[in-house]
């Protein structure tokens, strides 16, 4: 639908930004936005209907899980 695109886009900036390398930072891109995708018709979600406002929310919670999560032990 409309602006999924400009979701993957800015994923893919936000992960320049970040200073992971161009081809590093599409491919990760990608990756989320289809997992976000994935993981929202798998709750029942979509596919059809599903926005662009419904995927960015999904990708933070996505990395928030994978990155920051609480059950992680410091190393």
């Amino acid at each position: 639908s409309g602006g999924t695109g400009d979701v993957l886009g800015g994923l893919i900036g936000a992960l320049l930004a970040q200073h992971l390398p161009p081809f590093e930072a599409a491919l990760a891109g990608v990756y989320l936005h289809g997992l976000a995708a994935d993981t929202l018709v798998a709750q029942g979600d979509g596919p059809a209907g599903l926005t662009a406002g419904e995927l960015a929310p999904m990708v933070r919670r996505l990395l928030n899980r994978r990155f920051y999560s609480r059950n992680q032990t410091a190393t």
